[in-house]
This record gives structure tokens, C-alpha cells and sequence, in this order.
């Protein structure tokens, strides 16, 4: 077969798998091996066309057999099987990357809650994120910075003050507020106490 020959066949036909002058299909034997993996029904791939051991001494002849498997059943159910495994496996290397982001991220998040709990410099992130990397922890390249910390710190407070007024207003639990006003240094304070049931005992 000439080069420039093989060349537009490949062109017209990118399942072309040619090698030492033999054709075979890179559709059918992908398909095969998917079905054989899967267990799933069967379905009949000519052989010859998975082995690449497809072959004519005239290019004419050779010409028409690639243009009847490539408008057969067999091979058309084969585009089917890979398209549609394809659509299948863009969705799973989503949820992986997904589930891999959230894990660096969860372990980030209680990080910082550690460092906000015990009231230590923002700074402190960085070196306890490197610890928890050195321990076996996933962290990836983010959230490692003072600056990074302060916004998580801020993040995690929202969501815990959103979380005991949603709680507070669902059991309609009784509030007792005080107010606290002092002056130190010449300059005036006020606090406020609020206590109430979280517990739902009433106590």
C-alpha cells in the first residue's frame, strides 16, 4: 500500500488500525474488550477485524472491504458501545476530582477551625498544614496562608451563627438578654449577653 494511500484512508476513517499491510478495527476491539470486562450481552465482531489481520493484494478489493465493515452493524453498534462508555467515564473523573478537592479542602477547613479555636496566629496555618501533609494528609497547593485561614475562620463562623439562629427560631426557645455597659480609659463598652436553650430540654 502506497504511504499517501494509507494517509487518506486514515483520514477518511480514524478507526484504521494499519500494520504491515493488514487492517483491523481500533472501534471493534475496544468494544470487545468492554463487553468481555463487563460480562454484558453478546455480540458479534468479526475477528479478523479486532486481530488487524485484514488484507487484500489489490488496493481496489481492499477499498471495499473497508467500506463494508465500516457500514455494518457490527461496527456501528461497536461506535455505539465506546460512545457511550465515554459518557459514562467523564462523569466518574468528575467525581473523583471532586471527592479529591473535598478531601484537601475538609482537611484545610479543620485546620483553621483549630487555629481559630485556640486562638492562635493565622500564621500558624501554614506550619500546622505542612505537619498534616508530613502525617499522610492530603492538603494540596491552597488554603495554606494567614490570609487563606482568616477568610475559612470567617467562612466556618457564618455558617455556625447561621446554624444556632436557624435552631433557636425552629424550637422556639426563650432568650434572656443582658446588657453589660462600662467605661474603661475614658472609653465607653457595651455587651450584650444572650442566653437561650439549644439543647431542646428547656433547661
Amino acid at each position: 500500500m502506497a504511504t499517501l494511500q494509507v494517509g487518506e484512508w486514515k483520514d477518511r476513517n480514524p478507526w484504521l488500525d494499519i500494520k504491515a499491510g493488514k487492517l483491523g478495527c481500533l472501534v471493534c476491539r475496544k468494544a470487545k474488550t468492554l463487553l468481555l470486562s463487563e460480562k454484558g450481552p453478546g455480540l458479534h465482531l468479526s475477528e479478523e477485524w479486532i486481530n488487524g489481520d485484514v488484507t487484500s493484494p489489490d488496493a481496489k478489493q481492499l477499498r471495499k472491504k473497508i467500506y463494508k465493515h465500516r457500514d455494518s452493524q457490527a461496527h456501528a453498534r461497536s461506535v455505539e458501545i465506546v460512545q457511550m462508555k465515554d459518557k459514562e467515564t467523564l462523569p466518574n473523573c468528575f467525581i473523583d476530582v471532586q471527592s479529591d478537592l473535598l478531601k484537601k479542602t475538609t482537611v484545610s477547613f479543620r485546620t483553621a477551625y483549630t487555629v481559630a479555636k485556640e486562638r492562635l496566629s493565622y500564621k500558624k496555618l501554614n506550619p500546622l498544614m505542612t505537619m498534616q501533609e508530613l502525617n499522610g494528609a492530603e492538603v494540596g497547593n491552597i488554603h495554606k496562608s494567614d490570609h487563606a485561614c482568616a477568610e475559612i475562620t470567617s467562612h466556618i463562623s457564618k455558617e455556625m451563627r447561621r446554624k444556632f439562629v436557624s435552631n433557636v427560631k425552629e424550637m422556639d426557645s426563650k432568650v434572656s438578654i443582658t446588657i453589660d455597659e462600662s467605661t474603661v480609659h475614658g472609653r465607653p463598652y457595651l455587651i450584650i449577653y444572650v442566653r437561650c436553650d439549644v439543647s431542646g430540654k428547656g433547661m
